[in-house]
Order: structure tokens, then C-alpha cells, then sequence
């Protein structure tokens, strides 16, 4: 993953129309319609999944993790790979 400074922050991402996800207790389950995969999120990843559904940009994204989670900025490097394993 880039470091923060090299990629546009304005930036955010749209669902793929293959992805079904729902929210149950207090995570989100994700289904790879097209080749079936399903993922369990833990907190951490729900919160970000949650943002991105809802088309943040990764600025917004950043800033409202590091605040809900109250973590530094030397934990954006595990943001942005959170974000990058969700683009893949």
C-alpha cells in the first residue's frame, strides 16, 4: 500500500455489484457472490466497511477511524491495508 502522501485522499470507493454484505450483532458478513467466498469482519474492519458503504472518501475514512478508535497516526498504515484488502 502507498504511503498517504503519494495516493489522493479525495478518493473513495463503490461496492461491486458482486459483493452482498449485512450487518449482524456487531459485525459485517460479506459474500463474494461470484465465487461464493464469505468473510466475517471484526470490529476494526466493520467500522471501515461501514464508512466505504457509505462512499467516504479515504480522508473521512482516516480521520473517523483514528477518532472512533481513538489510535494515532502510525496506525494509518494499517487503515489504508484494511482498505487495500478490501480492493482486492
Amino acid at each position: 500500500m502507498e504511503h498517504l502522501e503519494n495516493i489522493s485522499q479525495d478518493i473513495s470507493y463503490i461496492i461491486n455489484e458482486n459483493i452482498s454484505y449485512e450487518f449482524l450483532e456487531d459485525c459485517y458478513i460479506i459474500l463474494n457472490l461470484k465465487n461464493g467466498e464469505y468473510y466475517e469482519l471484526n470490529k476494526s474492519s466493520s467500522f471501515i466497511w461501514d464508512l466505504i458503504s457509505k462512499q467516504s472518501s479515504i480522508k473521512a475514512i482516516i480521520k473517523n477511524t483514528k477518532k472512533h478508535f481513538g489510535i494515532s497516526d502510525d496506525k494509518v498504515p494499517e487503515i489504508l491495508s484494511i482498505i487495500d484488502k478490501f480492493e482486492h
